[in-house]
């Protein structure tokens, strides 16, 4: 298949190759998981009669394990394992022999190992069983299992089974390696399906790019460049049979064309733009030149005028000037002995400022101390209140005193009436002492009063000097603030000196510069006439070039 079957053959080609591809690819994973599947269900089934196996060798224990507790205990209780074995049993084998049907190898083994649990059953467990009835026979059912009837029966059972198993595993081995070698078979068919789907859709990725989109890109390439202006393009692919040679062929004809119309237009358009740009040029000479001329006459005409506003105003302006100078002059003369004199004022200004910082300097100390010694004071008095309230402490403990020596007495009083006339000397004793007590706590009254006025006075005392300290704190920052700002002062007016010094110097200079000035004023007033002068000169000749002008565009306008 070449460049010459159509587009429309070229896909459907390449789109049948690839869903041939794909059913491949899918009947071959559709095969593996099939054998995949049955590997999977064969095995399951071998699992099976394994584990049927399993159940019957465990329900023969369980009957086994029935059996000998019946025999050592003669319990019927205990056999109930044996009863649930024997239904297990026969559980078991049937679900063996259903799973092995198809095995006549199985199917022998299976009737061997019946015939061998019938054995036991008939000549162990039932003849047990039989005698444990009778107390008299219950010994020989034991010696039954004691002569080894049991064991010789079960290791042919167990033999029997082992064979039957053994065979089940042989068959799972052999299944587990046809299910890797079904396991590789599919991982192969699926790589090489995948493989050669992927090389196939490359091919065609290739092929259909190659034959079909990179000729599309490169006649769209072609139509830009048409587009653009570029005739001198190459078109490739006129030589197919396809829809992409007629393509080539209907660009070729249209680059032709345009080639061809374009040649004619740019023919056209030289010739006209040739005529146009000579036309062009004259009146663009033309426009220019009277554009140039008529802007120069307006300038020279506005230039003039404005020429002669400027030498009337400045004319002016020196006669004012030298008015104003000679003003000056007399007024720098008198600021200048002004300046002088304030000056000196402001030498002595500084001189009392400076008087007056040192005294705010002194009186903020002096406010300074004065605060030391309040918060002194105010410590002594504090100390003073502390005192006092120890010493009422001591009172009221005297007052006490005295209440008690008091209540003492009047024991002493009561204990000499009772003793009769050899208590009488005691009784006036007693009586002393009472009226001590009584003068004791009378004094003491009196001292709790005082002290309470003494504790009274000295918090008074205390909040006076706490208000003295804050209001001498005020004075210190208020005398600390004035010293700050008289520094300031000071300063400023030293400032005020040297500045007026340099005024008075200044106004000196200015009173000279001033008498130049004037002289100056009187030339400018003479060269403001002469300008005055050029002006209407200048004004003349610009009427002349416009007028000139005027004539000149005419005459290029008519011819």
């Amino acid at each position: 298949m070449g460049a010459n079957a159509s587009i429309r053959t070229k896909l459907i080609v390449v789109f049948a190759t690839m869903l041939m591809a794909s059913i491949v690819t899918g009947f071959a994973i559709w095969w593996a998981n099939g054998v995949a599947a049955q590997n999977v269900t064969w095995t399951v089934h071998t699992y099976k009669v394994m584990t049927a196996a399993d159940r019957i060798l465990q329900s023969m224990v369980d009957q086994e394990s029935g059996l000998r507790g019946y025999l050592v205990t003669a319990n019927e209780g205990n056999l109930e394992p044996l009863k649930n074995g024997e239904r297990a049993l026969k559980a078991a084998l049937d679900d063996a022999t259903d799973l092995t049907s198809d095995n006549a190898q199985q199917q022998d083994r299976l009737r061997r190992l019946g015939q061998a649990i019938d054995d036991w059953q008939t000549g162990v467990s039932h003849r047990a069983i039989d005698l444990m009835k009778s107390a008299a026979t219950q010994e020989q059912a034991r010696d039954i299992e004691r002569a080894g009837l049991g064991k010789t029966s079960f290791d042919t059972i167990r033999s029997v089974l082992a064979e039957f198993k053994g065979a089940e595993e042989s068959l799972l081995a052999t299944r587990a390696a046809e299910m890797e070698s079904s396991q590789a078979i599919i991982r192969y068919s699926v790589l090489a399906s995948v493989a050669a789907t992927i090389a196939i859709g490359l091919f065609a990725g290739y092929f259909l790019n190659r034959m079909i989109a990179l000729p599309i890109r490169d006649g769209i390439g072609v139509m830009q460049k048409l587009q653009a202006g570029e005739y001198a393009v190459e078109i490739a692919g006129t030589a197919r049979g396809d829809e992409i040679g007629a393509m080539g062929k209907a660009l070729l004809n249209f680059r032709d064309s345009l080639r061809a119309a374009e040649e004619a237009r740019r023919a056209q358009e030289t010739a006209k733009a040739a005529e146009e740009a000579l036309v062009r040029r004259r009146a663009e000479l033309a426009e220019r030149f009277v554009g140039r001329m008529e802007k120069l006459a307006d300038g020279f005409a506005k230039s003039s005028t404005e020429v002669a506003d400027a030498a009337r105003n400045l004319s002016a302006t020196a006669e004012e000037t030298s008015r104003q100078a000679q003003a000056v002059a007399g007024a720098a003369e008198e600021a200048s002995t002004n300046v002088q004199t304030v000056a000196a004022g402001a030498e002595e200004l500084s001189a009392s400022i400076r008087e007056i910082s040192k005294q705010v300097s002194q009186s903020a100390e002096v406010a300074s101390a004065a605060a030391r010694e309040a918060e002194a004071s105010t410590q002594n008095v504090q100390a003073l209140a502390h005192s006092a309230q120890q010493i009422g402490e001591v009172v009221e403990l005297i007052s006490n005193i005295a209440a008690q020596t008091n209540l003492l007495a009047l024991n002493a009083t009561i204990e000499a009436a009772r003793a009769g006339e050899a208590g009488r000397g005691f009784a006036v004793v007693a009586a002393e002492v009472k009226e001590l007590a009584n003068q004791t706590a009378k004094a003491t009254e009196e001292i709790g009063r005082k002290i309470g006025e003494i504790q009274t006075a000295t918090g008074t005392t205390v909040d006076s000097i706490s208000r003295i300290v804050r209001t001498i704190g005020s004075i210190q920052q208020s005398a600390s603030a004035i010293a700050g700002a008289v520094e300031e002062q000071g300063a400023a007016t030293e400032e005020i000196a040297s500045n007026t010094q340099r005024a008075a110097t200044g106004t000196t200079d200015v009173t000279g510069n001033i008498a130049g000035v004037g002289t100056a004023a009187e030339m400018t007033g003479t060269a403001s006439t002469q300008l005055m002068g050029l002006s209407g000169k200048l004004s003349d000749q610009s009427r002349v070039l416009q007028q000139e002008v005027a004539d000149f565009v005419e005459g290029l306008r008519a011819a």
